[in-house]
């Protein structure tokens, strides 16, 4: 967690996963996770979404991954780093930066895919 709170504000960058270039979804989630041990992490959201055990939406901790789907609920859009007390560091789109967002809304219980413990 507090590696992902030292790159808020870095900006989207598609195909980033470095604070330098910048990072897509998926490539702050793999960053996160190599700076902190995790070298096997895959770079795909997909595949990120199923390297762990699977949670459910209240079982999340702090430190464990968030996955949510698309629009259409169909396939998995974008994930970020759980903090706890309803709260997710993620890079989630261009135009924007990595950012602490609060998933508590229905837009995001809705949509949750699953929660991954790396733990």
């Amino acid at each position: 967690i507090s590696t992902a709170h030292s790159l808020i504000g870095i900006d989207f960058a598609e195909g980033g996963d470095t604070p330098d270039t910048g990072f897509d979804n998926s490539g702050f989630i793999y960053y996160v996770l190599r700076e902190n041990g995790y070298i096997t992490c895959p770079r795909g959201l997909k595949a990120q979404s199923e390297m762990g055990a699977a949670l459910a939406y209240d079982e999340l901790r702090a430190g464990d991954l968030a996955f949510f789907y698309d629009e259409e609920k169909q396939s998995v859009a974008f994930g970020g780093i759980y903090c706890g007390d309803g709260l997710m560091i993620a890079c989630l789109m261009p135009g924007t930066q990595v950012k602490e967002i609060n998933i508590t809304s229905p837009y995001y219980t809705e949509h949750f895919c699953n929660g991954i413990s790396i733990t």
